[in-house]
């Protein structure tokens, strides 16, 4: 079977097409693909089988390489490796326990902590890093050394400690460093930067009530209201930043009376606008025909002109079918009845509105009463009133956020890149022994490459 017989057998179906020819073809095409497809299918097993005979044999090359440079502790070297790894763990241990019981502290109980004895475990992390990750090393370089026929403790697991101890320890420095700070905000020049900014609000909210008193005219109130209401998002986040400029300050008290004066004065403010605006709009209405004029529509006129507008249009539909007038007033009237319903509303409302305006003003004095109290402004003072569970915990998680970071970027960063190192001079090594076999080797001693961090670079890394 092959491909030359088939166009073979094609020639003779096209020079004499029968059933039999034809099948014939068909058996003869199909047996060709089935034995390219059993050809691909063995090149593919084969090329499987040849890959993983080259992995065996890389693997037993790298094996029987790697036992050249492979040698057996004395006893005194491994009582010597057991004693230090014992001391890495424990003082990892040691470590770890602390700075867990650091991280659990809730900012209460900072508030009220001993900075001092509390930071040092943190003040003194350079120092410490520095000479367990030159411990750590030199206890992976004897483990790597030595053949499997020697088992040592594996570093691996120092490792691991050491990247928990390095998480615990920034949460503790972060959690720490927010409480520092929140100290540092308690001097007296923090309290008069807080006044200062007090009172720049303080005397913009005085300044609109002395432009507010001045003005009479409905026209002249509407246009300062308008103006406002543009003003209170800028006020809102003025006095946000405030807050947040006072929370550290928030047990002073002088703070807490700047926060409430602050607050009577804006409440104020925003009442005395309100207040001006609406007996501005009553006074216009009640010398305004408008209110009897909507009261006589809707008892007298509103269901006529109803009637009359739907009559109307019924007879315009039937004629505008024959005139083009008649179907553009057909169009206007069916607008005015769709129309009348939201008038009737409309007038309704401006018909009464004196009775509503007159139910309306206790409910605004008691309104105002109340938003006047000690209690409301104390209230108001608080640190993100309406959403403070929800910032906050939004707070918390940038703040968790942040550490994670911190965490992942160095957390085996390092200590990757020191193992890669290490397999870079051993390679090194492996050839330069392989090209020089009669030169002595380098000491391991003579130069070393020490990538330990200095004074504040773990904050970098």
């Amino acid at each position: 079977m092959s491909l030359e017989r088939s166009y073979k057998l094609q020639t003779e179906v096209e020079n004499n097409p029968t059933l039999v020819g034809y099948q014939a073809l068909v058996g003869e095409e199909m047996m060709y693909l089935k034995e390219k497809y059993d050809a691909i299918m063995r090149f593919r097993r084969q090329k499987e089988e040849l890959e993983e005979t080259k992995r065996k044999l890389l693997l037993e090359r790298e094996k029987l390489t790697a036992d050249r440079f492979f040698r057996e502790l004395t006893l005194e070297e491994q009582e010597d490796y057991n004693e230090k790894w014992l001391a890495l763990l424990k003082e990892y241990t040691k470590r770890k326990e602390i700075l867990t019981y650091l991280a659990s502290y809730s900012p209460a109980d900072y508030k009220v902590a001993d900075l001092v004895a509390v930071a040092h475990w943190l003040d003194t992390w350079s120092t410490f890093f520095t000479e367990t990750e030159r411990n750590l090393r030199e206890l992976r370089q004897v483990e790597k050394s030595v053949s499997s026929a020697t088992p040592v403790l594996s570093t691996q697991v120092l490792y691991d400690a050491l990247d928990n101890v390095c998480r615990l320890q920034l949460q503790a420095r972060s959690a720490i460093g927010r409480e520092r700070y929140r100290r540092s905000a308690l001097g007296d020049e923090a309290i008069e930067d807080f006044l200062d900014s007090q009172q720049q609000l303080m005397g913009w909210c005085r300044k609109q009530r002395e432009t507010l008193e001045e003005l009479s005219t409905l026209e002249d109130l509407a246009a300062f209201s308008d103006s406002f209401q543009k003003n209170i998002p800028v006020m809102d986040s003025n006095f946000t930043v405030l807050l947040d400029q006072g929370e550290p300050l928030a047990d002073n008290e002088r703070i807490q009376c700047a926060l409430q004066e602050l607050n009577e004065e804006w409440v104020q403010l925003c009442l005395m606008n309100y207040e001006k605006l609406q007996d501005a709009v009553r006074e216009v209405h009640m010398n305004s025909p408008l209110e009897a004029g909507c009261a006589a529509w809707m008892s007298s006129v509103e269901s006529k002109a109803k009637e009359f507008l739907t009559e109307a249009q019924t007879f315009l539909q039937a004629s505008g079918k024959t005139s083009a007038k008649g179907g553009e007033l057909a169009a206007t009237c069916e607008t005015l009845v769709n129309q009348q319903d939201a008038f009737s509303v409309i007038a309704t409302h401006l018909s009464d509105f004196t009775v509503r305006d007159d139910c309306v003003r206790p409910l605004v004095d008691a309104l105002k009463n109340e938003l006047t109290t000690p209690f409301t402004l104390s209230v108001l003072s608080l640190s993100d009133t309406e959403d403070y569970e929800g910032r906050q915990e939004y707070r918390n998680r940038l703040e968790e956020l942040r550490d994670w970071v911190e965490v992942k970027s160095q957390k085996g960063t390092y200590l990757r890149l020191q193992e890669r190192l290490e397999e870079t001079k051993a390679m090194i090594q492996e050839y330069a022994d392989a090209l020089f076999p009669d030169e002595p080797a380098p000491s391991n001693e003579s130069s070393p490459i020490d990538l330990s961090f200095h004074e504040g670079e773990e904050d970098e890394i």
